[in-house]
């Protein structure tokens, strides 16, 4: 495939429509209601997954219900740029640094222990500046959640 054909899918793919959610679409994906399993299981094995998953937790809470955690997206990034040439991007604003920051908050009530994790995308630009976005991939979101269950089983 040429560089010409590479060019053309990614800049078209970067002017497909987004899937918009809904709030409650957004609540479903993010949330996750454990009945009668202990929040320090819970919470524990949250905080494992993300790290077998290859993020850094950065903080962590137990009592606080809180765990944050990022990922090095910058591998992600150098093969977009790779693929754009510097004379494209020659004076424009692009993105040189990416990581993946998520966030699970675990609250309990009663027998009831609920969670919500939020994925989020960081880009710092060229000509300064950053931008932070909440990364609504069903697939991250159903897999973490998955994960979390199964280990329960174990």
């Amino acid at each position: 495939m040429s560089k010409l054909s590479i060019l053309c899918l990614f800049l078209f793919s970067a002017c497909s429509t987004p899937r918009y959610f809904s709030e409650e679409e957004i609540s479903q994906l993010q949330n996750k209601r454990f009945e009668k399993i202990p929040y320090e299981k819970i919470f524990s094995s949250m905080r494992t997954i993300l790290e077998a998953e290859g993020y850094a937790i950065k903080n962590s809470d137990l009592k606080g219900g809180y765990i944050m955690a990022t990922m090095d997206g910058n591998d992600e990034l150098s093969k977009i740029n790779s693929q754009v040439s510097s004379f494209l991007n020659a004076g424009k604003n692009y993105p040189t640094s990416r990581i993946y920051e998520v966030s699970v908050n675990v609250e309990q009530s009663g027998e009831v222990v609920e969670t919500k994790a939020t994925l989020n995308k960081v880009e710092e630009f060229s000509m300064g500046g950053s931008r932070s976005e909440v990364v609504l991939d069903t697939g991250f979101y159903k897999e973490f959640y998955e994960k979390v269950q199964k280990s329960f089983a174990l």
